[in-house]
Order: C-alpha cells, then sequence, then structure tokens
C-alpha cells in the first residue's frame, strides 16, 4: 500500500472533495446552499423560557418556523417534509397527522446555532461551547425540585384504553421497519447504584401497549438492561416526549454515570428542573414536559426491531427489550417531538452532543503524550465512521503527526464509558492551530491546500474493519508564516 499515490489513500478512506463537504461542512449544521453564502444573517433574541413549546413559540416569531396546516401522513410524508424543510433552515409544526388529534413538531435542535438558542446561548456556539457548559453544569450542579404542578397530568390513560396507534409517532424512511419514536426520553434508576439516568434512545411501535428500547453498546441503558439481567429483575421506565431542551441536551450527552444528569440539566437552564412522581412507576420525571409514556421493561424478553435510518444513513437493527406500557399521560393540547433520523441534520448535530465528550477524552489522552496538541474535535457525521480533527501549536518532526494519528486509532477509552475509537472513527485530520477545527470549511481548505502525507492503516479484514486513514494537513517545520497562510477579511460591525 505504500507504493499508492495519496489520491488513492484519500479515496480509499472515502475523503473525496464531495465527501468531506457532505460531512465536514455539515458538521457545523449549514446546508450547501448557507455555505455557499445563503445562510441568515439576522441574530434572534435569546429564548429563556423552559417547555419546548415556548421555544416553538420562539421560533414562529424569529421566521424559523413552518406550519403545515393540510394533513399529513406520519407514513413516509412527515420524513419527507422534515427534510426538505431542514434544507430551508425550518422547524416544521404538523398541525394535522393522519389517525392522531395532536399534531407533531420536528426540526428543533438541526444546528448548534439552534441548540445554543434552546439554552439561551445568542453568540457563537459549537461544540466547544457545549463542552464548557457541561463542564461548568458537572462541577456545579442543581437538583430537580420536587412539585405537584404537572401539566403532563392533566391527561392520563390507563388499562384497555391505552393505544400508542393514536399518537403521530412516524415511519420516517422508505425501508424503516414500522414507527418509531425519535425524540424519546428514557428515565430510569440504575439497580446497582439507585441513581436515575436519563438518554435518547430509539424505540419502535409494536402494538397498542408494546414498544421496544434499543440501548446501543457503551450507553448507560446497555449496562443497567445487564445489571437488571443479572438481579433478574424488571425496570421501571419512563419515555419523556417533548421535554424541556436542557433536558434533551442532557439526556444525549454523556455525562459521567455517577454524576446526576438532571441536576446538570437544571445548571444548564440555570433552576432546578420541576419533577413528578409518575402514575403507576416508582420514578419522578421532569414536568415541563407534552407526553410521558410510563410502564415496565424485562431486559430478557427481547425481539428484533429495526430496519432503523440510523447515523450514516444506513439501515440498522437489533435484539431490544420490550416496554410494557402502563400509561400515557400528556398535557391537553400536547406536541409529539419528532427527530428526523438517518443522516439529517438534527440527527447528527444533536449526536455531536454526545461526540463532544469522546472528542475531549480522546484530547486528554493525547495532551498527555504530546505537549503541542491544542485541541481536537470529533464530527459526528459524513457516513457510518467519523472524523476527528487535531491541532497542534508546532510540528516537532515530520514523523509526529503520524505518531498522533496512531495514538488516535490506538485510543480506548474509559472516563466517559466511550467504545474503542476502531469501533466508530475512520479518519484523523491533523493541522496547524492557525485553522480553526471546529470550523469544517476551514479544515477542509487545510486538506485541501496543506496535505503533507496519508497513513493508511488497515484493519482486520476477517472482522469486517475498513481501512482508516491519517492526515498530515500541516505546513513543513521552518516554513515562513506567509507560507499556505488563508486569506480572511477583517471583521467588521454590520
Amino acid at each position: 500500500m505504500e507504493n499508492k499515490s495519496r489520491r488513492e489513500f484519500i479515496k480509499l478512506a472515502g475523503l473525496s472533495g464531495s465527501v468531506l463537504m457532505a460531512g465536514l461542512l455539515e458538521g457545523q449544521g449549514l446546508s450547501r446552499a448557507e455555505a455557499a453564502g445563503g445562510g441568515r444573517s439576522k441574530k434572534a433574541m435569546a429564548y429563556r423560557a423552559g417547555g419546548i413549546r415556548d421555544f416553538v413559540k420562539f421560533l414562529d416569531r424569529n421566521g424559523e418556523l413552518a406550519k403545515i396546516r393540510r394533513e399529513v401522513d406520519p407514513r413516509y410524508e412527515m420524513g419527507s417534509i422534515l427534510k426538505e424543510y431542514e434544507r430551508r433552515g425550518k422547524a416544521v409544526l404538523f398541525e394535522r397527522v393522519k389517525g392522531s388529534k395532536i399534531p407533531a413538531i420536528g426540526g428543533l435542535y438541526q444546528d448548534w446555532r439552534r441548540i445554543g438558542l434552546a439554552l439561551g446561548q445568542t453568540g457563537k456556539f459549537g461544540q466547544q461551547e457545549m463542552y464548557e457548559m457541561f463542564s461548568s453544569g458537572i462541577l456545579n450542579p442543581i437538583p430537580p425540585v420536587q412539585t405537584d404542578v404537572c401539566p403532563w397530568k392533566e391527561v392520563v390513560i390507563r388499562g384497555g384504553d391505552i393505544d400508542m396507534t393514536k399518537l403521530p409517532v412516524p415511519t420516517l424512511f422508505a425501508d424503516d421497519g414500522g414507527p418509531y419514536i425519535t425524540a424519546g426520553i428514557g428515565v430510569c434508576r440504575n439497580p446497582e447504584t439507585n441513581a436515575y439516568n436519563i438518554g435518547v434512545y430509539r424505540m419502535q411501535v409494536t402494538g397498542p401497549d408494546r414498544i421496544l428500547v434499543w440501548a446501543f453498546p457503551g450507553s448507560d441503558l446497555h449496562y443497567i438492561y445487564k445489571a437488571c439481567e443479572k438481579k433478574g429483575e424488571e425496570l421501571d421506565f419512563a419515555v419523556l416526549i417533548g421535554a424541556d431542551p436542557a433536558v434533551f441536551a442532557s439526556a444525549v450527552s454523556k455525562i459521567p454515570p455517577d454524576v446526576d444528569e438532571l441536576a446538570v440539566a437544571g445548571a444548564l437552564r440555570g433552576k432546578g428542573i420541576g419533577v413528578a412522581r409518575c402514575e403507576t412507576v416508582d420514578l419522578s420525571v421532569p414536568v415541563l414536559t407534552e407526553i410521558v409514556l410510563e410502564g415496565k421493561i424485562n431486559p430478557k424478553a427481547r425481539t428484533q426491531d429495526g430496519p432503523f435510518a440510523d447515523h450514516g444513513g444506513i439501515y440498522k437493527g437489533g435484539p431490544s427489550p420490550t416496554m410494557r406500557i402502563s400509561a400515557i399521560c400528556h398535557r391537553k393540547n400536547p406536541m409529539f417531538q419528532v427527530v428526523l433520523a438517518g443522516d439529517s441534520g438534527e440527527h447528527c448535530t444533536t449526536s455531536e452532543i454526545l461526540a463532544c465528550f469522546w472528542g475531549r477524552d480522546i484530547l486528554d489522552d493525547l495532551r498527555s503524550k504530546f505537549n503541542n496538541v491544542k485541541d481536537a474535535c470529533l464530527f459526528w457525521r459524513g457516513g457510518t465512521k467519523k472524523w476527528l480533527v487535531a491541532s497542534l501549536s508546532d510540528k516537532k518532526s515530520d514523523k509526529e503527526p503520524q505518531e498522533i494519528v496512531t495514538e488516535i486509532f490506538n485510543f480506548k477509552g474509559s472516563k466517559y464509558r466511550t467504545m474503542p475509537v476502531s469501533s466508530f472513527l475512520r479518519s484523523a485530520i491533523i493541522v496547524n492551530d492557525d485553522v480553526d477545527i471546529y470550523d469544517a470549511e476551514e479544515v477542509i481548505w487545510a486538506v485541501g491546500t496543506r496535505l503533507a502525507n496519508c497513513y493508511p492503516i488497515e484493519e482486520d479484514k476477517s472482522k469486517r474493519y475498513e481501512i482508516r486513514v491519517g492526515f498530515d494537513a500541516t505546513k513543513p517545520i521552518g516554513a515562513p508564516p506567509g507560507l499556505n497562510k488563508r486569506v480572511k477579511t477583517k471583521p467588521v460591525r454590520l
């Protein structure tokens, strides 16, 4: 392989110009039109309320909400409409959904700017700012506050009246195995520690009172399932649909398992999250929620779920435990939240909330071995395998980028129960610190202008591992300051 050209290496890694544009550029939540200069320029006022209905009103006031007033079929049509309006930078409110009296809302968090707005931030916002907010919240948590005032208890459905088919649960993609809850936040307790855990999981509706709850390997719920199986116990479980944006962000994150995620959500919000007791299970969940499903899960009883359009735009499936629903609770006029799955901007951007933790875990490891590594950013998009970009304050030798790449791919992780890097990372890009690694355009520019070498790493094909590649996109040692310097305009006030 060493005799192949760099262009062949790039082709093997799947890093053609079009893939970089589709993967890294959209890593900033930009459509191709926005990347070409057609992005939004107006500034929105900060959103400071709590529930998602307030955020929906906020987006409406700022011209970022499309209202679909005609009846929409949740089978395929809803997904197609969400995809089209994501290209236009708008969230979508489906006022009339076939087969349900409940409207649906999707596309709320389709880029980092939106996530920042939902958390009350109006300035520059991305993975770095998100991680800093979480770091502060972990150090200064605000515990949940128990309350009896609970909007989601306005309607409580039990027993034979439970019917999941009356909720506007969509089948988003052509070959999905059925309707999926894609924005559901699972709430449970760890049977070994009694600590609360929250997370966002795919959930397939299989009957009027049955859903499958998938937990991906490496997630806290995956370990909770194992603990329940070991004890031979069922798991009290609640699903939040349409929760406070701060709760949603905490649920997607990779906060250490011994830290109360709702207390961190309180820190993100600036006040304790109000929680109330469930009606049929021994749990307390946030009151600023549109819909709550209650029930029990038997981790031993598993059914194959899927196919499901997952990350990378490919279909996945696996054996998932069944939740038997004991109550459907909701506000009098609830909204059903949907996240467009697959390779949509919203699915990828919300997953990068998790990625900012794993990226920082890798960064800490690199800094312990290379004191000139300045920063690292993990892009959770652009195919089934992801891209990590690391920056150097200076390059000490021509071999150093390769040594850094090797360390990245050998990283096993531990702090956040992360999986081995080899399971999700395909390419590592090393750049100089004059490149903003959080700006996809600058990373693309560095690869296209400064590419000095490629380091293919071929894994065991018997395990279906693919070729992984490192890219040295740094300037030569001793290069004059003006060599390959990117042109930039002076900032001005408009």
